[in-house]
């Protein structure tokens, strides 16, 4: 399976959340039993970790991925960043998603 790139425009200071769901070559819903899940938000050139996403299996091959507020505010909108998704299932990983990441900013004081 060949990681898809799914690019990301988070608002500055507010939750963010999106859901994916991943079906087999069958077009069935994956079963995450049992799965372990990483999603992180770094500077494009640099490795300090700016964000973590909190990933939940939520049924049916869907995946809840959640920022809070207080991690949006970390993510600049001067500034380049990556992310991506890694699925461990079994002793196997898996790069499920990448991509960039734009902050956009807020006019209101949030």
């Amino acid at each position: 399976m060949s990681a898809a790139k799914y690019d990301l425009s988070i608002s500055c200071g507010e939750d963010h959340s999106f859901t994916l769901r991943v079906l087999d070559a069958y077009d069935d819903p994956i079963d995450f039993s049992g799965s372990t899940f990483k999603a992180e938000i770094r500077e494009e050139h640099k490795k300090p970790l700016v964000a973590a996403f909190t990933v939940s299996d939520i049924g049916d091959g869907t995946l809840k991925f959640e920022l809070t507020n207080e991690q949006t505010k970390l993510i600049s909108p001067t500034r380049n960043y990556k992310w991506d998704f890694f699925w461990t299932q079994s002793g196997v990983t898996t790069k499920l998603l990448y991509g960039g990441v734009s902050s956009v900013s807020n006019i209101s004081n949030v």
